[in-house]
């Protein structure tokens, strides 16, 4: 299938989209290049998840969505997505891009349909799908089948994890359906400011559940003399917290803060941490970009879901966690934290990485390239 501006492009997402799209200050990389489509190609549009209050998926999609996560270990959303009208847009739509599994997931018994009908180019982004560590022989084998499904439907799985391409090649003979593109920022929104008026305090952001929030507050505990912001809903305000902790409940799809006060408070930020368990999925990719556009430095658990091992050097653009112990975490902040040299080699050489190799515009030509191929 060729492309051309006539082309129907359908970009399928969670809920907190479109909401954001009405707003002045928000970045775009969250959109995975939607705007960027909608400039060249007129007739790209949205499908977003919704809460339908209708008998069908109210009950009955809602209690088949619960058997079958128990089934698959895989977390099934039909519910938000399979109405007619949004069969009636995949329908007239020349190519179709999911944005996390989840979504395919949802939308897999419209899309089973559709193809059988016509043809449609299926892209899904992948960032998850194969970091699940189930136990389980049976639940194991419902888990994989229902994988091997996705990717036979799919016509392009596209990863933002290394980590994670490179094990999909386990589950298909057909790597040309594979494609690694790393996930990008908007590094005009994420622009840094002089670093001479930052604050004294350490970030945290994530609501994932690979961040290692206990670790995270135990980090926070050793080092009473630094202060630090969690902007997060997975950490809960208790007598746990710490006095030097500054909680922040946030989270990107419910905009609980926007885009402009995330910014404002990595500028008062001299480092930004991310404690991850070890995982396949690429977590924390977004708050490390991020970060490294406007200047700040990073510290992150080298997980074997890191995203891309080309760019990214220990010590020189970021700092790479092989010993995630609490000692060396603590040991590692602290003298980051008092070395301004440190920092400022840091801060201009992740910020110099992220704007040569990490822009959207970088992922929107991955992107293009990939499912008009």
């Amino acid at each position: 299938m060729n492309s051309n501006k006539n082309s129907v492009i359908t970009f399928i997402f969670g809920q907190g989209r479109v909401d954001k799209l009405n707003k002045v200050e928000y970045s775009t990389e969250f959109f995975y290049s939607y705007d960027l489509f909608l400039k060249e190609y007129a007739n790209t549009q949205i499908i977003e998840f919704e809460t339908f209050n209708n008998f069908i998926n109210k009950y009955i999609l809602n209690y088949f969505d619960r058997i079958m996560s128990k089934i698959f270990k895989l977390g099934f959303t039909t519910r938000s997505i399979c109405k007619i009208k949004n069969f009636k847009k995949i329908f007239n739509t020349d190519y179709l891009i999911l944005v996390n599994e989840r979504i395919a997931i949802a939308s897999l018994p419209m899309i089973m349909l559709i193809k059988i009908i016509k043809p449609i180019k299926i892209n899904l982004i992948v960032m998850g799908l194969f970091s699940k560590n189930i136990k389980s022989p049976i639940q194991k084998f419902f888990h994989n089948g229902l994988i091997k499904l996705i990717i036979f439907y799919c016509d392009n799985l596209i990863f933002l994890g290394i980590g994670e391409y490179n094990e999909s090649k386990k589950f298909t003979k057909i790597h040309s359906k594979l494609h690694f593109a790393p996930f990008c920022i908007n590094t005009s929104f994420w622009s840094h400011s002089s670093t001479s008026n930052r604050k004294d305090s350490v970030i945290f952001i994530g609501n994932d559940g690979n961040r290692d929030y206990e670790k995270t507050l135990s980090i926070a505990k050793n080092l009473k003399e630094i202060n630090f912001n969690f902007i997060t809903k997975n950490i809960t305000n208790s007598s746990d917290i710490p006095a030097n902790v500054n909680l922040i409940s946030g989270h990107w799809n419910e905009s609980l803060l926007t885009d402009l006060e995330i910014k404002n408070l990595y500028e008062k930020s001299l480092i930004s941490i991310v404690p991850l368990h070890n995982t396949l999925q690429p977590s924390g990719q977004s708050v490390t970009m991020q970060s490294m556009s406007m200047g700040v430095p990073v510290i992150i658990s080298k997980t074997i879901g890191f995203w891309d091992n080309k760019f990214f050097k220990n010590g020189k653009n970021i700092i790479l966690m092989e010993d995630n112990s609490l000692q060396n975490w603590t040991e590692t902040i602290k003298s980051i934290y008092e070395d301004k040299n440190k920092r400022s080699n840091l801060s201009k050489n992740g910020r110099l990485l992220v704007q040569d190799h990490y822009d959207t515009i970088e992922f929107f030509q991955k992107l293009k390239s990939i499912i008009f191929n």
